[in-house]
């Protein structure tokens, strides 16, 4: 209920109140001055409006504080779960900030040593790029992948190739590598490549920047072409009429052969080859394979003549097997001849000495077999079995 309504219902009960209090006045009583009569009706009626108003206000109190209690029982319903909801997610929150933290540590820790690996990279590329800039740098290189595909395709150190051997006679060179052919040739290999220019290519990102740099690879590499057949390999007699220049990273020769498509040919004119890894450990798997065909036929005629020799070995053996039979046949003759002279001759007389003087069976003498003559093993018998 609200104010307006309950002041209008207390004035209304105060009016009533007066009207019943005049309504039951005794007529014996004597009239009361208006003044007090007044202020009688007023207090009545203050008294009973107090009254009605402390009732009214301790019903709406009461009313208030039970609205109130569960008011406040429905939203301790609907909080206590919110409570409950938000101290796990506060639980979960700083789980979530703990991993978070140590993620971002870690992650910090990843950073610094990616940082630190970066640089290390850094210097060691420098390093590569100022070995790879150095000629001496690269002509080891060089060497070092032409030995890893020499030790992958099978050849043979001292056998099917030696390192570093200075040409005899007219030929005034030290290749790289002399491959030996199974003929009785040689092929010369030569590991030190220009590579000057290509790296300066590389260096730069722009395809049109990078065109005059390849042009001058390519003109570096028939350069190296022409002074590689001016140091007379070809000039010791054993040499195949070809040398073969080795360029260690096939991304170079490429490079090379896109920009001037004629140098192969241009080379292949001065009785040079270009060679890459890749068209290399060809070349040279096929000389091991015929180092390999070339073992195998060696091997087949020593078979040949160890076969042959055991042929021999056999005949003479065979004719010692002949005469130790021919032996055995005459002493087999000898020995059943003395059986049959003993059993004859001896045995018969010994037979009755055992019968006259009662001898026991145990004691006396057993008989002899006769020995009978096995075939003997010629050397034409053996061939007829052949």
């Amino acid at each position: 209920m609200d104010t307006t309504a309950l002041i209008l219902a207390l004035a209304a009960l105060a009016v009533g109140l007066l009207v019943g209090a005049l309504l039951r006045r005794r007529p014996t009583e004597p009239a009361a001055p208006p003044d007090e009569l007044a202020e009688r009706l007023a207090n009545r009626v203050a008294g009973e409006l107090r009254r009605e108003v402390e009732e009214r206000l301790r019903t709406e109190q009461a009313t208030a504080e039970a609205r109130e209690r569960a008011a406040q029982e429905a939203i301790r319903g609907l909080v206590d779960p919110l409570r409950e909801g938000m101290s796990k997610l506060d639980g979960h929150v700083r789980e979530l900030e703990r991993v978070r933290s140590g993620a971002y540590e870690r992650l910090d820790q990843q950073v610094v040593s990616t940082v630190q690996r970066l640089e290390e990279l850094k210097q060691v590329t420098q390093r590569l790029d100022g070995a790879m800039r150095s000629n001496q740098a690269r002509g080891q290189w060089g060497e070092l992948q032409l030995q890893r595909i020499v030790e992958l395709t099978g050849l043979k150190e001292h056998v099917s190739y030696t390192q570093q051997v200075q040409q005899v006679g007219e030929g005034s060179g030290r290749p790289d590598l002399t491959v030996h052919l199974t003929d009785g040739k040689v092929l010369y290999i030569d590991a030190k490549a220009p590579m000057a220019a290509f790296l300066k290519a590389l260096e730069e990102q722009d395809r049109a920047a990078q065109k005059p740099f390849l042009q001058q690879h390519a003109k570096d590499l028939l350069q190296h072409a022409k002074a590689v057949a001016d140091r007379g390999y070809r000039g010791d007699g054993a040499s195949i009429d070809l040398v073969v220049v080795f360029v260690p990273n096939e991304a170079a020769l490429a490079a090379a052969l896109d920009a001037d498509p004629d140098l192969l040919g241009k080379a292949l004119e001065l009785r040079v080859v270009l060679t890459g890894p890749t068209s290399l450990a060809m070349l040279l798997t096929n000389v091991s394979a015929s180092w390999r065909q070339q073992a195998l036929a060696d091997n087949a005629v020593k078979v040949v003549d160890e076969v042959l020799s055991l042929h021999e070995r056999l005949g003479t053996f065979l004719g010692h097997l002949a005469k130790v039979g021919s032996t055995l046949d005459r002493t087999v003759d000898a020995f059943n001849r003395a059986v049959g002279s003993f059993e004859r001759r001896v045995l018969p007389a010994a037979r009755r000495v055992e019968e006259l003087t009662a001898m026991a069976d145990a004691d006396r003498l057993d008989d002899l077999a006769n020995v009978e003559a096995q075939p003997t093993l010629t050397a034409g018998d053996e061939a007829a079995d052949a």
